[in-house]
């Protein structure tokens, strides 16, 4: 989807920055070659808000402790899956795609994202009723536990 200056409003590779853990800034070449232990930051452009707060931009730092929930981790296999699939020429492309069964370059929509969350939180929790659940009904309720868990509205924000 584009804004009304034909911008993507989804991340695309000038948004995505990655860094080693002196925090010395690679070039997108560099990182995709490199093993993706070396890479210890990824800084993002959120270029498109809800909120307005167009442009900004945020450093994660890698999860030593669990790659399954190290969002550098999965950042660099986003962006490794993107360039092998559409090169590096596609600058202006959003990089959240997958390659369908059938062989045809698909975008990763809001549908897909909750069939999965659906579908995962069903599995863990055993209720089919989640399956009615929107991505938004799950954030929300992650929302309130993280506030039940003491931390402030900010804190959510950045969080999530």
């Amino acid at each position: 989807m584009l804004d009304d200056l034909g911008v993507p409003k989804a991340f695309c590779l000038p948004d995505v920055e990655f860094r080693l853990a002196n925090n010395k800034q690679v070039s997108q070449r560099e990182a995709f070659d490199l093993p993706e232990k070396l890479i210890h930051r990824a800084l993002i452009t959120f270029t498109h808000q809800k909120n307005g707060n167009n442009g900004e931009q945020r450093v994660f730092v890698r999860n030593a402790n669990n790659a399954t929930l190290c969002f550098v981790t999965l950042m660099l296999r986003i962006f490794k899956r993107f360039i092998l699939l559409l090169g590096w020429e596609a600058v202006a492309t959003p990089m959240a795609i997958y390659q369908s069964l059938s062989g045809t370059i698909v975008a990763i929509t809001a549908d897909d994202i909750n069939s999965a969350m659906r579908t995962t939180a069903a599995a863990v929790y055993g209720a089919r009723e989640l399956q009615l659940w929107s991505s938004h009904s799950l954030r929300v309720g992650a929302c309130v536990v993280i506030h039940a868990h003491g931390f402030t509205g900010p804190q959510i924000q950045f969080l999530l």
